[in-house]
C-alpha cells in the first residue's frame, strides 16, 4: 500500500463566490485510508472474478508501478 499512499489531498475552499481546490497535507492514518479506498475502488472496476482475486491483481499492479491507483497518485501530485 506504501506505493499508492498520497502525501497530500485537496479540499474545496470558497473564495469570492468561486470554489478553489487547496492542497492540504494529511496524516499517516488518512493516507492509508485514502490508499485503501483507491485500491478498493479500482478493484471493483474489474469484472468477472471474486473480490479477493481483484484485490490481488491490483496489488500486483501496485508492485509493478502500473494501474489506476498509481495514475491517481501521480495525478494528485501533479495538481500541486
Amino acid at each position: 500500500i506504501h506505493g499508492i499512499t498520497p502525501n497530500i489531498t485537496f479540499k474545496a475552499r470558497r473564495v469570492d463566490r468561486s470554489t478553489h481546490q487547496v492542497p492540504i497535507e494529511i496524516g499517516s492514518i488518512q493516507e492509508k485510508a485514502l490508499a485503501i479506498s483507491w485500491l478498493s475502488g479500482a478493484s471493483k472496476k474489474i469484472s468477472g472474478s471474486k473480490y479477493s482475486f481483484q484485490i490481488k491483481f491490483k496489488l500486483v499492479d501496485v508492485i509493478k508501478r502500473s494501474g489506476d491507483d498509481i495514475y491517481k497518485k501521480k495525478e494528485t501530485q501533479k495538481m500541486t
